[in-house]
């Protein structure tokens, strides 16, 4: 991100990294350049909330490309997408989980294993993700009818791109993150 603001300001793609502390290739070859030119224009619009989001979404988004879920490892398996896979049994709640692996520099995490089951409202306490060995857990919604935490009271969808997840949130964050919140 730093290099592509650099960059913006110069006016040209930089040929020397400011930032390296040793000695580096000349010509600079920036080859995460496409990451840090998304991350960096997603948080002048959306904020430093952008990270996290274009980390989820695309976590999801990974996720859904395992089609046949018994084939995936069980942390990467999709149970269930709202509470009404989950409705009548004793884990009511559909819960996604996106564990980290500790590796990279938050909010750049890598991405250990993301699925969703269903589990009781106890067992998928809603929380984000502060550092690269932390777990966001979160509840699955349709609508705000299935959001019974009182702190994340609301259902919203949170977009990047074409990948969309909704999930029960407090109003606060999600209006930081420009989300559309369900009736």
């Amino acid at each position: 991100m730093a290099l592509i603001r650099e960059s913006l300001a110069q006016g040209h793609l930089l040929k020397v990294d400011p930032y390296a502390y040793t000695p580096t290739v000349r010509p600079l070859i920036d080859h995460e350049w496409g990451a840090g030119t998304i991350a960096y224009f997603a948080t002048q619009w959306l904020g430093g909330r952008a990270i996290l989001l274009l980390k989820f979404a695309l976590a999801f988004a990974t996720a859904f490309a395992c089609v046949a879920p018994a084939s995936c490892p069980s942390g990467d398996q999709l149970n269930c997408d709202g509470p009404d896979e989950c409705a009548g049994t004793s884990t009511p709640v559909c819960c996604g989980v996106d564990v980290d692996n500790g590796t990279g520099q938050y909010p750049s995490c890598g991405v250990s294993s993301i699925g969703t089951s269903c589990k009781t409202s106890a067992e998928c306490p809603t929380h984000l993700a502060t550092s690269c060995t932390d777990t966001t857990t979160v509840v699955l919604c349709h609508e705000k009818a299935d959001c019974s935490d009182p702190n994340n009271p609301v259902c919203c969808t949170f977009t990047e791109k074409t990948a969309t997840i909704t999930f029960c949130i407090d109003q606060n964050t999600a209006n930081a993150a420009g989300a559309t919140c369900h009736p």
